[in-house]
């Protein structure tokens, strides 16, 4: 896995590429974690470069919410493919976090919800 971590207005965009697997979910438990100490208005997940989400990924992706939600720091999920997003909805994972196309429908929806 690889990934970027940027600021658009004050939200923290994390791009992933590649694979979020069980060898590379510790580091990506570890991004998530630092990005959200951080404290951003709001948090998108970009996941538009990720080839391949396996189940520890989703797991991690849960632990991220739960822990947005004791700081109060809302997660958007940005470009899943077609198949990570059919999987996100078969186990109702899109009710933990709100699903866009684009980071631009994320943020219009998001600092206006």
């Amino acid at each position: 896995m690889e990934y970027k971590v940027r600021t658009r207005d004050d939200a923290k965009i994390i791009e992933l590429n590649g694979s979020l697997d069980l060898h590379s979910v510790g580091d990506a438990g570890t991004l998530f974690k630092e990005t959200l100490e951080a404290t951003p208005s709001l948090l998108i997940i970009d996941l538009s470069g990720l080839e391949y989400l396996k189940s520890s990924g989703y797991q991690a992706l849960v632990e991220l919410v739960q822990r947005s939600e004791e700081k109060k720091i809302p997660v958007a999920i940005v470009g899943p493919h077609e198949g990570i997003r059919a999987i996100m909805s078969v186990f109702r994972l899109d009710v933990f976090f709100p699903v866009f196309e684009t980071i631009d429908e994320a943020l219009a929806s998001m600092n206006t919800g």
